[in-house]
């Protein structure tokens, strides 16, 4: 005797409907995106941290403010009711605004660090004194710098930058090389007077490491040779006269050095007055008398 078949009926799959603002219809309906797992954790942890190799980022809680606005996400909820479009554009523009937050902090901290450097000096200056400067906690520090190494290098490398930016500006000029000897004074002069400027003068390059202390002798050099290049240049056309440009420009380097030890914003010569002074003196003895 036969057993009866059993037909089984395969159900036919209902085909997904795509949102309407995705699939570019007119009407208002919303798109409907999933949220990821992970950002349901963000939200719903409240704190978000990962950890890279030698570089830490954090996500405070300004951050998961963001990512809720983001979303317009409660932690209960399951889907996101956004047009895709307008959610990158918010979410883009508030990335820059964290990351200028970000950069205006990092910079607050190198200069907190160089006042204390340039006041107690590079040993005796710890993180815990730059901390209870900016009145943070320690551990923030380490949010933008790995240590006290790095917060030197980069105080280098803010004074080393505009000395590199006046040069550029000046080889960019027209006139003589008087003219552009004078301008290389003024700029030189400014750079000694903030604590960035100072730091390449007060500080001793010997602590950075070997890497850093490459570079900062590179900076050095430049600016020797932009020096020397400008002296020469104004022997060359007549507006500067006959002399060794090496010697000349060690001795005018070395008096624009010392404005980073003894120059004070508070003292009874401003900046103009002080610049202006030795952009007279440090040329006086080498411009050619015309006429």
């Amino acid at each position: 005797m036969l057993a009866p078949m059993i037909l089984h009926r395969t159900p036919t799959p209902r085909p997904r409907r795509r949102p309407a603002a995705v699939m570019g219809d007119e009407s208002p309906a919303p798109a409907v995106l999933p949220v990821p797992g992970w950002l349901r954790g963000a939200v719903g942890g409240g704190v978000w941290s990962c950890c890279r190799r030698r570089e830490e980022h954090f996500l405070a809680a300004d951050d998961i403010a963001f990512v809720r606005n983001l979303s317009n996400y409660p932690a209960s909820a399951g889907k996101v009711r956004h047009h895709p479009t307008r959610i990158w554009q918010d979410g883009d523009m508030q990335f820059r605004t964290r990351q200028r937050k970000r950069e205006a902090n990092r910079e607050a901290v190198l200069h907190a660090a160089a006042q204390l450097f340039l006041e107690l000096g590079y040993h005796r200056t710890t993180l815990n004194e730059v901390a209870r400067r900016l009145n943070i906690t320690k551990p923030s520090l380490y949010t933008y710098f790995r240590g006290k190494d790095e917060i030197l290098h980069e105080c280098y490398r803010m004074g080393q930058a505009q000395m590199d930016e006046a040069i550029l500006a000046i080889e960019a000029s027209d006139g003589d090389g008087l003219d552009k000897l004078k301008r290389f004074i003024r700029a030189y002069a400014r750079v000694m007077m903030v604590d960035f400027g100072a730091c390449l003068v007060r500080l001793d390059i010997g602590e950075l490491a070997p890497p850093a202390r490459r570079e900062a002798l590179e900076g050095l050099r430049r600016c020797d040779g932009a020096l020397r290049r400008y002296i020469a240049q104004g022997i060359g056309d007549g507006s500067i006269v006959e002399c060794d440009p090496k010697m000349a420009a060690f001795a005018i380097a070395g008096s624009l050095n010392g404005i980073g030890h003894w120059f004070r914003r508070d003292g009874p010569s401003s900046a103009d007055e002080v610049t202006e002074t030795f952009v007279e003196r440090l040329t006086a003895g080498l411009a050619r008398r015309r006429g």
